[in-house]
């Protein structure tokens, strides 16, 4: 086993001298490096291993512990939220077509609700909606009175875990933990006006 890693070694560096305008780019390099490493300490195969279940294991206590914290907020929000906008019928269906897959309910959602928001956006005359970030839209919004502002918290926290989980496809959650994160999804959408309240709203003013 040792011989093979001193024989990748040599091969490399005999590759340099004959071809001296190949290039090792880093990500090479470090793969090279482990490589060697876990030949000639086979233990490091397993210490490797370890901390990436530790990691993974980390992402999902922490995310578990936002979610924890998202609900508790949702469901205090909703206690001193009057009115509950209707979630449309064919937003309903698509959600139903995806009911085996969370990720895809989650995506379905979070499409909704950013379509929803620069809806609002539209109809309350915030410029250029398209090129603004959702972020500053939903400020915008709740500064105008058009959402209010026990919800722009909880959505801000929702769309944080979305962006995180969208960022980390490759972390593996349990479907319960998926759909517990979609449902907060369905409430909060169901939290933002519908446009005819923003059209009263508009006409109040």
């Amino acid at each position: 086993m040792n011989y093979f890693a001193v024989g990748l070694c040599l091969m490399a560096i005999t590759v340099r001298i004959i071809w001296p305008e190949v290039n090792f780019d880093e990500v090479s390099l470090k793969l090279l490096i482990a490589a060697v490493l876990i030949l000639l300490f086979p233990e490091l195969k397993e210490v490797f291993s370890r901390l990436k279940r530790f990691k993974k294991g980390e992402f999902e206590i922490e995310l578990s512990e936002q979610v924890s914290k998202l609900a508790k907020k949702t469901l205090e929000v909703e206690a001193h939220t009057a009115n509950h906008a209707e979630i449309s019928e064919e937003i309903m269906k698509r959600i139903a077509r995806a009911s085996s897959d969370p990720r895809g309910i989650l995506m379905i959602i979070s499409m909704e609700i950013e379509s929803k928001l620069r809806r609002l956006a539209k109809k309350a005359g915030i410029l250029n909606v398209s090129k603004t970030s959702l972020i500053t839209i939903l400020n915008e919004l709740t500064t105008s009175g058009f959402i209010p502002t026990e919800v722009n918290p909880i959505f801000r926290q929702f769309w944080s875990i979305r962006n995180r989980l969208a960022q980390s496809y490759h972390e593996e959650l349990s479907d319960a933990k998926l759909y517990n994160i979609a449902d907060l999804g369905i409430r909060i959408l169901k939290l933002l006006p519908s446009l005819d309240d923003s059209r009263e709203k508009l006409d109040a003013d």
